[in-house]
């Protein structure tokens, strides 16, 4: 047994090598990529036509995720990373424990939901394309590491494949939805049927909803027309928040605007990069019943975790500790 003890302890200083490594070798990589950035921006990046050099040195232009175009010199973090954190950090702020992502694609916003900083114990994760979610369900399983170092609180992620403008009796229940560069893509009418299926009748306590600023577009050097080829609009801010201020005086809701990507400093009043409306339900209306189910379940994964309480993890630490020391006197 002892030398059980042993071998695991040994693994897991193991792992932890090469985690430092591993983090060691990403930071190289960022680094790298923050000296390029500034190369970049020394290369001819001016005010006019093109994007300037930010002043805040923690956000240096870069190269942004293909989604806007490779045309975009985005920040540093990439714009799709900062999007991402701004849900998850607006998700914890609230106290919120189940969220569904409405056009989840490669559900690449999961990998930063799933942390335990989040504390969400239920994710949904919703997309139109069947074969995208079919080829990027390992990104809702767990990690070997995962399974060996336990979370501390349950979290079961579910994948569908599904249309945003129908309700599924499986979302019922869940605090907050999440549309992430998503409207931009969608018809009208489309559109119309999304809002009215989220905002009407799933009616989460919170929803969060970011789409590119058009009038951020004049930044971009050599630009015409939208950041991507499917984009059926771009909306300027005015634009953007006489949506959201329908979708208020509609469905109950209240909004307060945000967003990701700052532009150089002259030019301020063009926003940002990646605007964000952040909506909360006032009259406390619960969301519409239902026993339909018209989405179609891709992969269901419920993560590995301690569920022994912290005086039960306090304590067999304790009563382990005493073993280890016991039998090492016997040892000898």
């Amino acid at each position: 047994q002892l030398r059980h003890i042993e071998d695991y302890s040994t693994f897991l200083c193991m792992l932890f090598i090469f985690r430092k490594i591993a983090e060691t070798s990403c930071r190289q990589k960022m680094s790298d990529g923050h000296k390029a950035a500034q190369e970049d921006g020394r290369a001819g990046h001016g005010e006019e036509g093109g994007v300037g050099q930010c002043s805040d040195q923690t956000k240096v232009w870069t190269l942004s995720d293909p989604e806007d175009g490779d045309f975009v010199k985005g920040f540093y973090p990439s714009l799709t990373q900062q999007r991402y954190g701004l849900v998850r950090d607006t998700l914890q702020e609230r106290g919120i424990k189940s969220v569904v992502d409405f056009g989840s694609s490669t559900c690449s916003l999961f990998r930063y939901l799933k942390s335990e900083g989040a504390g969400l114990i239920r994710v949904a994760l919703v997309d139109l394309d069947k074969r995208v979610l079919e080829e990027n369900t390992r990104a809702v399983r767990p990690l070997i590491a995962e399974h060996i170092m336990l979370r501390r609180i349950p979290l079961t992620v579910s994948m569908y494949h599904g249309n945003a403008g129908e309700l599924d009796s499986r979302l019922a229940g869940f605090q907050a939805a999440s549309l992430v560069e998503v409207i931009e893509h969608l018809e009208p009418e489309v559109l119309e049927e999304v809002r009215h299926n989220v905002f009407g009748r799933l009616r989460p306590s919170l929803v969060i909803v970011t789409t590119p600023n058009a009038e951020y577009n004049i930044l971009f050097r050599n630009f015409s027309g939208f950041r991507h080829y499917d984009h059926k609009f771009e909306w300027t801010q005015k634009q953007f928040q006489t949506w959201c201020g329908d979708v208020c005086q509609h469905y109950g809701y209240s909004v307060k605007y945000t967003g990701v990507g700052q532009p150089p400093p002259a030019k301020s009043h063009l926003g940002f990069c990646s605007q964000a409306a952040v909506f909360t339900e006032c009259l406390g209306k619960e969301g519409e019943k239902t026993e339909d189910t018209p989405y179609q379940l891709i992969e269901e994964v419920t993560f590995p975790h301690d569920s022994r309480t912290s005086a039960e993890r306090l304590a067999d630490a304790a009563r382990c500790g005493v073993q280890t020391l016991s039998q090492r006197q016997d040892c000898r």
